[in-house]
């Protein structure tokens, strides 16, 4: 306990250091979120993330921060079953931090940089502390990356949880969370968590019919069929057609659906032609999302005289 104590209150002193008095903003403006992401994304989502990956490869998800107060510095400890993704690293390139270094990097309970790991750094943990160079801090709002975390994916799971190690003691900027946000003050940013959760199962989509055929001022439907292979989560689903000049609008009967693993679900889609829309062929694209998971499939659409 009292190694975390000494490490926050580094932290935050480096953070007071660092930072030119004169340019100390007012606090308390902005309750920012910390939340981990895809790499291929760029916001915290409105709720926790589904990651998925590949036994045997290797994993990167980004720790980033949306809607912060102003800051010059961040630690946090990641926390994540090592038998199914095991740390393998961090990555501070493109950080938000303004010219950012890391003063302590420990990797499953490993020191890589810095004097010694901090208490609550274990096999399970990913632990990151970044600070700006002299003089330097963000404008509020503050969005962007704070760091990437680095993963070996040994073990396939249905969904194991990507978060945060508890029992950091004060000042954090999330109570009993091991997330600490510096502003040049002695006390860090206040912060909101959101976790993700790691699968290596899939789905797949498909389409029946595959193919629609239809005159002007009618309407055709297809079933879009979603299986799950040993993932559980929730699948944003989109349209999109080809070619877009005079093409029949296109609908789906819901946005998104929630698979259980190894379970299905259905949706319909629904194309309409309008007594103008174009005669020939159209591809209708059904794409489904979670996290970074993304498949497709197409319905070809005729329009007939």
């Amino acid at each position: 306990m009292a190694k975390k104590i000494l490490y926050s209150s580094v932290l935050l002193l480096l953070g007071t250091i660092f930072l030119i008095p004169a340019t100390a903003p007012a606090h308390g403006q902005f309750t920012g979120t910390v939340c981990i992401i895809p790499t291929s994304s760029s916001s915290c989502p409105s709720s926790p993330a589904t990651i998925g990956g590949t036994v045997g490869t290797q994993l990167r998800v980004s720790v980033f921060i949306q809607g912060s107060d102003a800051l010059n510095g961040a630690q946090v400890i990641l926390l994540a079953d090592h038998t199914i993704i095991k740390p393998a690293g961090a990555d501070i390139t493109g950080t938000v931090v303004p010219g950012g270094s890391i003063i302590e990097e420990c990797i499953g309970g490993v020191l890589v940089k810095g004097s010694v790991c901090d208490s609550h750094d274990t096999p399970d943990t990913i632990d990151v502390a970044v600070v700006a160079a002299p003089g330097q801090i963000t404008t509020p709002p503050t969005t962007g990356l704070l760091f990437t975390a680095i993963y070996n994916v040994t073990t396939a799971t249905s969904g194991t949880p990507i978060g945060y190690q508890t029992g950091c003691s004060p000042p954090t900027s999330v109570s009993n969370t091991c997330i600490t946000i510096t502003n040049g003050s002695l006390t860090p940013d206040p912060e909101n968590a959101q976790t993700a959760v790691f699968t290596t199962g899939d789905f797949t989509i498909s389409a029946n019919p595959a193919s629609l055929s239809l005159r002007r001022s009618s309407q055709a439907t297809s079933t879009m069929t979603l299986n799950s292979i040993g993932f559980a989560g929730t699948v944003s689903l989109t349209t999109t057609v080809s070619p877009t000049n005079k093409a029949p609008s296109q609908s789906l009967s819901m946005s998104a659906v929630t698979l259980t693993s190894g379970g299905t679900a259905s949706v319909t889609l629904t194309v309409t032609t309008a007594k103008n829309t174009g005669f020939g062929t159209y591809t209708v694209t059904v794409t489904g999302t979670s996290g970074n998971i993304v498949h497709s499939v197409a319905v070809t659409v005729t329009v007939t005289h």
